[in-house]
Formats: structure tokens, sequence, C-alpha cells
């Protein structure tokens, strides 16, 4: 009798110890799988690397392939561009690209030559970010700075 009882605490340890192993495995690989997901390029320090004046193929080499583009060409807009020497210069706004990420979208605007006039870096507001934003602790959106 105390042989049978032995066994079946046996079989119960081995299983709980199995339970445990598992939960343990679930929840390293869940942090693992949740580090390379947030280690996107759509977040800030790959949106500082984007500078006016690069080109699409430059653009695409930081960020990867963009998720929307809409093609402005149609529309004959044009856009005031700062040069360097501080002046503005009308040029013809040709595509929008979007790259979105978990939480953040960047956008950048290409004019006629294919290269970049403005670039946005949007939070997109999820539960977390509109948390830390109610307590002050939230990031605005950023613009690339005038050169």
């Amino acid at each position: 009798m105390q042989s049978r009882i032995d066994l079946m605490v046996g079989k119960i340890r081995r299983r709980f110890a199995l339970m445990v192993g598992l939960l343990g495995l679930l929840v390293v690989s869940s942090f693992f799988a949740m580090f390379i997901y947030l280690k996107s390029p759509i977040n800030q320090e790959y949106f500082a690397k984007i500078k006016r004046g690069m080109t699409e193929v430059e653009v695409e080499a930081i960020l990867g392939l963009a998720s929307e583009t809409h093609d402005m060409t149609p529309f004959n807009v044009f856009i005031g561009v700062k040069r360097p020497n501080g002046k503005s210069y009308a040029h013809r706004y040709v595509s929008d690209k979007w790259w979105n990420g978990r939480s953040m979208t960047i956008r950048v605007q290409f004019v006629e030559g294919g290269t970049v006039a403005r670039a946005n870096l949007d939070h997109t507001p999820g539960l977390l970010t509109e948390i830390l934003r109610s307590l002050g602790i939230g990031g605005k959106d950023e613009v690339i700075p005038d050169e």
C-alpha cells in the first residue's frame, strides 16, 4: 500500500516539475520574443538617422520597405523646403511614405528628385502611451530639425 502511494506521489511531483519547467520556458520565450518585437526600426534612434536631402534608397536602407506609399504627383502640390543658407525653395511634392511600428509611425515626404523634404515621428497612442502621457511622462511628436 505504501509503495503504491509513493508511486502516485512521484508521478505527481514529476508532472508538477514538468509543468513548472514548461511555464518557465513559456515566460522566458515570451520575454525573448517581446525583446525582438520591440527592437523595431520604427523608433527614435532610427528616426534620428533620417536627414533632409537623403534619397528614398538611403531611407529604405535604414527603415526597410514602407508600410504605405502615397503618390502625390497627380495633385501638383509644392512645399517649401528650408535650405542650409536659410532660404526656402518650393519643391514639387511627389510622394509620402509611412513606416508603421508598434507604438510609432515615421512619415517621410519626398520631393521631385526623390529626396527627403520632411519627416515626422508620430507616437501611436497605445494604452501604455496614453497612461504615460496622462502622467506627463510621454513625449510629443517630433520633426527633423532645420539645419
